[in-house]
């Protein structure tokens, strides 16, 4: 279009200079001369696929159109194809580098693009703490609170009391004076009374010596002791036999047992089959 104007722009030019030149030469050149115009353009009015376009001929010839399939230079591995009405087109691909999840999920990245997923609670994270005397565990179905055992190192006794650990948790006891700390002058020894312990005479006797159930008065080394009713330390007089029962150890007329079936033993013992005794109990 712009060559045709440019065309008739220099014909009239040329038609003033001519007259210019005929007033002042007295010479008629042919001005009234005009060039045949140019032949139109033949024009396609097919109505060609996308993928051709339409000839002078009037025929649709296929085209090479470049999409995300036949992309000569592909994507950067961060980037995607997408195909627009101008061709493929790369954009960034979506990433947990740029996507902000909240405080309680994290991110991740899948093919579909990241996705943020809740956080598992855990004793770490969890938004909920234990209360006093609870501490938090991570269990399978998530975290628990579980009461911390006492012990004396955290239990409070009142005065004059003091704290004994048991298998069934701390308990306060009256803070008595016992023989491991209580010092006897010489002539006299520690005897465990009921009401505390007291130093008493150290005779080689056992009149009036005090043992708590369970324990018998022995002479050992010339003192009155208190050991464990077994036959461990039980003597029993020429003729009788030591046996163990729940009672204690008692002394009976017979035989020892040659075998350990239905012997009774005390606590921390065993039964035990050798030797020229028969029978007979011996420390664990």
């Amino acid at each position: 279009m712009f060559a045709a104007v440019e065309m008739r722009l220099l014909i009239v030019l040329a038609v003033v200079a001519c007259a210019a030149a005929q007033q002042r030469y007295n010479y008629p050149p042919p001005c009234g001369y005009l060039p045949p115009p140019e032949p139109k353009a033949a024009v396609c009015d097919l109505r060609c696929p996308r993928d051709s376009i339409c000839e002078i001929k009037q025929v649709c010839t296929k085209v090479k159109i470049e999409n995300c399939a036949n992309k000569e230079v592909p994507c950067p591995s961060d980037h995607y194809c997408e195909d627009t009405n101008n061709g493929p087109v790369c954009k960034r691909r979506p990433s947990c580098a740029t996507k902000r999840c909240s405080s309680n999920e994290r991110c991740v990245d899948e093919l579909s693009g990241p996705r943020c997923v809740p956080i598992p609670e855990n004793c770490d994270n969890k938004r909920v703490p234990c209360r006093t005397g609870y501490r938090c565990e991570d269990q399978s179905s998530g975290p628990v609170c579980v009461r911390i055992p006492e012990t004396c190192d955290t239990k409070r006794c009142p005065k004059n009391t003091k704290c004994v650990d048991y298998p069934a948790g701390p308990r306060c006891e009256p803070d008595r004076e016992t023989c491991a700390t209580l010092k006897c002058a010489a002539g006299t020894i520690c005897n465990e009374l009921p009401d505390g312990p007291d130093c008493v005479p150290d005779v080689p006797s056992c009149e009036g010596f005090f043992c708590r159930r369970g324990t018998n008065c022995y002479i050992r080394e010339g003192s009155p002791k208190c050991l464990p009713n077994t036959c461990e330390v039980r003597k029993c007089r020429a003729g009788l036999n030591c046996i163990d029962t729940t009672s204690g150890a008692l002394c009976k007329k017979g035989s020892p047992k040659a075998t350990c079936t239905g012997k009774y033993c005390p606590r921390n013992s065993r039964c035990d089959e050798t030797g020229p005794t028969g029978a007979h109990c011996v420390k664990i």
